[in-house]
């Protein structure tokens, strides 16, 4: 197992939007199982959307999580978070899947489940972060996520693929 951290900081502390992209050039080579970025959400075009795609000929399914009340919290006490992700998984423009308190998911008992399988930390009961556990066929995707009722604050948004479900 390889694992890699990208941090992208401005230059003499400037700040901005910034894009980092993973490609697989050997895609024979091995497969990608998780991803994660950290950033400050804002508002309007400021929010943070992380995208990514999915290759071959199937459905894959992903839980995918923002997270942004749990990260305030030990052991990580993070400053300033964002008090309510809301998630939504778009492809092509429409908008496939969201959520913004994830105990309230249709299939929560399953991301209860699957959460320590894929090496994700859990999430508080009742806590306001977001989760969505989709089956996804192959193109492109962004998972746009916004403080509810315009908030901003930081936030984590993580894809974990899931194997065997």
């Amino acid at each position: 197992d390889r694992s890699f951290t990208f941090q992208v900081k401005g230059m003499n502390g400037s700040t901005g939007i910034a894009m980092v992209e993973i490609y697989d050039a050997q895609p024979d080579s091995g497969r990608l199982v998780n991803l994660s970025s950290r950033a400050l959400v804002g508002i309007n075009d400021n929010v943070l959307i992380p995208g990514f795609y999915v290759g071959g000929s199937g459905a894959i399914t992903l839980l995918i999580r923002a997270v942004g009340p749990t990260l305030a919290q030990n052991p990580y006490n993070v400053p300033g978070v964002l008090a309510q992700p809301k998630l939504e998984l778009v492809r092509s423009g429409t908008i496939v899947a969201g959520n913004q308190v994830w105990g309230t998911a249709p299939n929560v008992i399953f991301i209860r489940d699957v959460t320590p399988k894929v090496g994700a930390f859990a999430l508080p009961e009742g806590s306001a972060d977001s989760v969505v556990l989709a089956s996804v066929p192959p193109g492109g995707y962004t998972v746009v996520t916004s403080g509810v009722n315009q908030t901003t604050g930081i936030a984590l948004v993580e894809l974990y693929v899931l194997t065997g479900y």
